[in-house]
């Protein structure tokens, strides 16, 4: 059922994307922004993995097909979850699209509760900033034994959001981006610093 619903969302989205459509102008003399690509994301944990049949509508090129070129996967903060991921991820793959990964929260051992902004929020100690970098090189490491090779990965989801996964302040952000980040960066993979939410 939720599959299903996810892929209607997705399918009604492009069809009001379309009816949305304007002429415009585009001027390839003059570079303004480089656009690898368009994707989804699939989260397997929230919405069930995409059965074979979504995974050609989503990244196939063909009618009644989207033609995504990028994927992005959870990194479940539980290790023995990590291989939902794996299906959906190799045959994106194998379709050559783009993969990268990120994670919404440590595993519950490396986070705390604290109070900020009048709530009670969720936030990594500062004393695992180094067990968690190595938890996410293990994932990268996992799905590399997998066969999915990921081009880049997170270490925060929306982290000034944080209403419902770990939230990080601007200060947090740049500590773990400037002295935790690079171990991120084996089998070739890029760093994704954050995502604002809004």
């Amino acid at each position: 059922m939720k599959k299903n619903l996810l892929l209607t969302m997705i399918m009604v989205a492009a069809s009001v994307l379309s009816s949305l459509a304007q002429t415009a102008t585009v001027n390839l003399s003059s570079n303004k922004q480089y656009i690898r690509g368009f994707g989804g994301m699939n989260h397997p944990e929230w919405a069930g993995d995409l059965t074979a049949a979504q995974r050609s509508t989503a990244f196939g090129n063909g009618d009644g097909q989207l033609g995504f070129s990028i994927l992005r996967i959870y990194i479940n903060d539980n290790s023995s979850s990590w291989s939902q991921a794996v299906p959906t991820a190799l045959a994106a793959q194998k379709m050559g699209v783009t993969i990268f990964a990120t994670p919404w929260n440590p595993p519950a051992s490396m986070t705390e509760t604290v109070t900020r902004n009048n709530r009670s929020e969720k936030r990594l100690k500062y004393a695992s900033y180094d067990a968690y970098a190595k938890h996410l090189v293990s994932f990268n490491n996992y799905m590399k034994g997998q066969g999915v090779n990921l081009y880049a990965m997170s270490f925060a989801n929306e982290p000034d959001y944080g209403y419902d996964w770990t939230w990080y302040s601007a200060d947090e952000v740049y500590n773990f981006t400037k002295n935790y980040a690079s171990q991120l960066r084996v089998n070739n993979t890029k760093v994704i610093s954050a995502e604002s939410f809004s």
